[in-house]
C-alpha cells in the first residue's frame, strides 16, 4: 500500500497510509505493565505476534477505565489504517459479553493485510479471548461467511469483516447448536452455546464534500439523482444526501433506494434495488441490433466501458453550465474495457413509461472503486444513466453496459439447455454461497421433467473443474453466484455445454418466461422462486436456513429416493 499523497484537487488521498517511523509515537516499552504486543512482522503468517514479556503484567487495565480506552485508541491508531473503521471497541464488547475464548476472524483479501494486527489487539485487550484463528480462504462476499468452518475448528465466535449481514447471525450459529446438543447430554446441566457471529462493515471514511461539489457543478437544480454504492460507502452516500439537503441546491433531494433486506443504498453483485425507469420496448428482439444506447453513445462490441473527462484533474469534471461535462460525448476510453463479458450499453429502444414527474430518476450516482457491484445495478435498471464516483481518484466516470450482448448470450445458453438429456447441479461449498433450498427447488424441477441429474459439490466453480465432466453431462446449473454465468458464461461453456443460473434453469426447464429485464434479486425478499428467500422446496430458504443434523438429512434423502422409485414404478 503506497503512502497517502496530496491529490490534484488539494485534498488528502483517503487510502490508508503506511505508518511512518517519523510520525508515529514510539512503541511502548516491554517493561511497562500496560504495554501492547509488538507489531506483527509482515513475513509472519502462521503465528500471532508475541505477547509481552513475562517480566511485565500481560493484562491491560480494566476495560471500564479511562487508561484502557486511551491505550486501545493508541493501538488502533498505530496498527490499523486511520480511515478504515474496524469497530474494534464494539468487537471487544461483544467478545466480553459472550465470554468468547476461541475467536475466528474472516476477511477478504484486501483486508488480510491487517488480520494479524486485529488478532493481536483483540487477544490482548479482551478479558476472555485465549485463541484467535484467521480464516484465509478466499472470501468474495457476505455469502461466503464461513461459520461452518469456524464451528468445526472449535471456535465459539466469528467476526466477518468487509461485508453486510447477508446471512442472519441467528442462522449462522445453528450448526454449532446442533453439534453441541449431541455432546451436551453427557454432562447434566451443561449450557449449549451456539457460534456467535458479528459482521463488521469496515466503513471507509471519506470526505463527502468533493462529491457534493461535483454534483452541483455538473447538474442543474432540476436533476433528480439516486445515490448507491457498496456497503463500505454507505455512510458516505448518506452524508452526501444530508449535505445536499441542507444546501438546498437540488429542488428534489437525492433518493437512496433500498431492496430489502439490504441496507439503504447497498448493492450486491447479485442483488440490486429497482429504480423508477423508462419502459423497454422489444428489448429482447432488439438485442441483435446495434442501435444507440440510452446514454447516446454508439454500441460497442468490446464489452464494459467507462469514460471520464480528458483532463485528469478532478476539477475537470465540472463546467460553467451544470450537466455539460458529464453529458458531453468527447470522452476517452479507459483500461476498464473487458472483452466478452457481456456488458456495454446497446440495443434497447426506450419510450416513456408515463410515470408521475416526481418519480423519475435522471442519473444514478454510484460510489465505488470498481465496477462489479455497479454492473448488477445496471443490469437491473437498463434504461437509466450511470455515473461512478471513485472516492480514491475523486473523479466521475460515465459507465455503460452491453445489455444486448447479455440477453443474446444468456438466451443462447437457455436454448442449448432445453435439448439436454443430462444435467449436473453444481452446489458451491464456499461458506454459505451454496443454497440448499435453491438446490432442492431445482431437483424438484428436474424431477417433473424426468431429466436425470446429479449433484456435484465444489468449493470454487471453474472451467478447469467442469471440463472433465462435459463428456457425460449436457448442461450445468450452478448454485453459487449468478455472476459466474452472466460474466463468464462463454468461458465456462466448455465443449458447448451451457452453465445456467437458477433463474435461467427455471426458464429452460420450468414455466418461467424469459424477462426483458434480467432479474438481479438473488438475495431480495421480493425475488423469484430461484432466489434465497423464495424457494418453494420445503420449509427452508437456502443459505438463510438452519442446518439440520446428519441423521435428519439421511432420513430425508431416503424418503425422497423411495418416493422417486414409487413414481417410476407407477409410470
Amino acid at each position: 500500500m503506497s503512502a497517502g499523497s496530496e491529490t490534484a484537487s488539494g485534498g488528502r488521498d483517503p487510502r490508508p497510509t503506511e505508518p511512518s517511523s517519523s510520525t508515529l509515537p514510539p512503541a511502548p516499552s516491554s517493561s511497562c505493565s500496560s504495554s501492547l504486543p509488538p507489531a506483527p512482522s509482515s513475513s509472519c503468517s502462521s503465528s500471532l505476534p508475541p505477547a509481552p514479556s513475562s517480566g511485565a503484567s500481560s493484562d491491560p487495565p480494566s476495560s471500564s477505565s479511562e487508561e484502557f480506552q486511551q491505550l486501545l485508541e493508541k493501538a488502533v491508531q498505530m496498527y490499523l489504517p486511520a480511515n478504515y473503521d474496524f469497530e474494534v471497541a464494539k468487537s471487544l464488547r461483544r467478545l466480553n459479553a459472550e465470554c468468547s475464548r476461541n475467536v475466528a476472524l474472516q476477511l477478504p483479501e484486501g483486508l488480510l493485510t491487517w488480520s494479524l494486527q486485529l488478532a493481536s489487539i483483540l487477544k490482548f485487550f479482551s478479558d476472555t479471548v485465549e485463541h484467535v484463528t484467521i480464516l484465509s480462504d478466499v472470501t468474495y462476499g457476505a455469502c461466503c461467511v464461513d461459520d461452518l468452518t469456524a464451528a468445526a475448528l472449535g471456535c465459539d465466535f466469528l467476526i466477518h469483516y468487509g461485508h453486510s449481514c447477508l446471512v442472519p447471525t441467528t442462522h449462522a450459529s445453528t450448526f454449532r447448536n446442533a453439534r453441541s446438543s449431541q455432546n451436551a447430554s453427557s454432562e447434566a446441566g451443561q449450557t449449549v452455546k451456539g457460534l456467535g457471529c458479528l459482521y463488521v462493515f469496515v466503513d471507509i471514511l471519506i470526505d463527502p464534500l468533493p462529491l457534493c461539489d461535483a454534483l452541483k457543478r455538473n447538474f442543474s437544480p432540476d436533476t433528480r439523482l439516486a445515490l448507491l454504492g457498496t456497503i463500505q460507502y454507505a455512510k458516505c452516500t448518506l452524508a452526501v444526501k444530508r449535505h445536499l439537503e441542507q444546501d438546498g441546491y437540488f429542488r428534489v433531494p437525492p433518493l437512496i433506494p433500498q431492496r430489502s433486506p439490504l441496507t439503504a443504498g447497498e448493492v450486491l453483485g447479485c442483488t440490486s434495488p429497482k429504480l423508477p425507469e423508462q419502459k423497454i420496448r422489444n428489448a429482447v428482439s432488439s438485442a441483435k441490433g446495434d442501435s444507440e444506447s440510452p446514454c447516446g453513445t454508439a454500441s460497442r462490441s468490446s464489452g464494459n466501458s467507462s469514460a471520464c473527462c480528458r483532463n485528469p484533474d478532478f476539477s475537470a469534471c465540472s463546467s460553467s453550465r451544470p450537466g455539460d461535462s458529464v453529458r458531453r460525448e468527447e470522452t476517452e476510453e479507459t483500461s476498464l474495457d473487458v472483452e466478452d463479458s457481456a456488458h456495454a450499453s446497446a440495443g434497447l429502444q426506450l419510450m416513456p413509461l408515463g410515470r408521475e414527474e416526481e418519480e423519475r430518476i435522471d442519473e444514478v450516482i454510484f460510489v465505488a472503486d470498481g465496477r462489479f457491484h455497479l454492473e448488477a445495478c445496471m443490469i437491473q435498471n437498463p434504461t437509466l444513466r450511470f455515473l461512478r464516483y471513485d472516492p480514491f481518484l475523486k473523479r466521475l466516470f460515465r459507465e455503460s453496459y452491453n445489455h444486448a450482448l447479455l440477453h443474446r448470450n444468456r438466451q443462447a445458453a437457455i436454448e442449448a439447455a432445453r435439448s439436454a438429456r443430462s444435467v449436473a447441479l453444481l452446489l458451491s461449498t464456499l461458506g454459505r454461497q451454496g443454497s440448499v433450498g435453491i438446490l432442492e427447488g431445482l431437483m424438484e424441477l428436474l424431477d417433473k421433467r424426468e431429466l436425470p441429474f446429479c449433484v456435484i459439490l465444489l468449493s470454487e466453480i471453474s472451467p478447469q473443474k467442469i471440463k472433465p465432466l462435459t463428456k457425460q453431462i449436457d448442461c450445468f446449473v450452478q448454485v453459487a453466484c449468478p455472476r459466474l454465468s452472466i460474466d463468464w458464461g462463454s468461458g465456462y461453456a466448455a465443449g458447448g455445454r451451457p452453465v445456467l443460473t437458477p433463474y435461467e434453469a427455471h426458464v429452460a426447464f420450468g414455466d418461467e418466461k424469459y424477462r426483458d429485464v434480467y432479474p438481479m434479486d438473488y438475495y431480495g425478499k421480493d425475488g423469484g422462486p430461484w432466489s434465497n428467500y423464495n424457494t418453494k422446496a420445503g420449509h427452508r430458504s437456502g443459505s438463510l436456513a438452519p442446518v439440520i443434523s446428519p441423521e435428519d438429512r439421511k432420513a430425508q434423502l431416503r424418503a425422497r429416493l423411495l418416493a422417486r422409485q414409487r413414481e417410476q414404478r407407477h409410470r
